[in-house]
């Protein structure tokens, strides 16, 4: 609530985002200042939605990542700050493969494709940590829907370890996904939020404030008047 207040009193005459000269002008940018793109915690309500302003779960999925308490594996190794993902790799790609493509970015302290515990086969994913963070910078500029073994790849951080709330795609949350699965998942980098159009309702503690300072403005400009008159 400090934040907000100490918002208002500054840009009182002029905000600071749309240089408007009006109070309803500081209050939206206030709201729209805190958007991103990108998740910083993961909301399964608000990854089911395209620009994470949905109220209610829409599918089935959402419930049960809403519900789900997920923690992270303790037997992964490695430094997940170092630690990229590397997804839609060809079934036929081997290790070697990948370990080729990504030491091209810098020197690789670790890397897992993930198989099928069952039947060995490569389930489409790996992880590959590196000994430098500039080397996961690079990789995951470049690397990202780089073509190999005629499949696109896609590239990011891994988020099981370093996004606060991660719930996976088994348990009804992830990120991305296919129209034609019907479970897309909006947030990171493959599908990011879109912009809302309409700004989320006002509590009724944030429409006090905002009032109360739009009269201190208009007795203001009042007395102003008075004055000039």
């Amino acid at each position: 609530m400090w934040k907000l207040r100490s918002v208002h009193y500054k840009s009182n005459v002029l905000c600071g985002s749309c240089r408007s000269q009006y109070l309803i002008h500081t209050f939206e940018c206030f709201i729209m200042s805190d958007w991103s793109p990108v998740a910083k915690v993961y909301d399964p309500l608000k990854a089911g939605s395209i620009d994470g302003t949905d109220v209610e779960p829409h599918d089935r999925a959402i419930w049960r990542a809403m519900v789900a308490r997920y923690v992270p594996n303790k037997g992964v190794v490695g430094d997940p700050d170092l630690t990229l993902f590397v997804a839609r790799l060809n079934p036929q790609t081997t290790e070697e493969k990948v370990c080729e493509v990504f030491s091209k970015y810098g020197d690789i302290r670790r890397l897992r494709l993930v198989r099928d515990i069952v039947t060995g086969f490569s389930k489409g994913y790996a992880f590959v940590e590196y000994k430098e963070e500039r080397s996961v910078t690079r990789a995951r500029r470049d690397a990202n829907k780089l073509v190999v073994d005629q499949h696109e790849l896609f590239v990011d951080y891994e988020q099981e370890r370093t996004l606060k709330g991660w719930i996976p795609r088994r348990q009804g949350g992830g990120q991305g996904g296919k129209k034609e699965s019907g479970q897309l998942r909006f947030g990171g980098r493959d599908r990011p939020f879109r912009k809302p159009i309409n700004l989320p309702p006002m509590s009724e503690s944030l429409l006090w404030v905002f009032m109360f300072y739009k009269g201190l403005q208009c007795n203001s400009r009042a007395s102003w008047s008075t004055t000039a008159a």
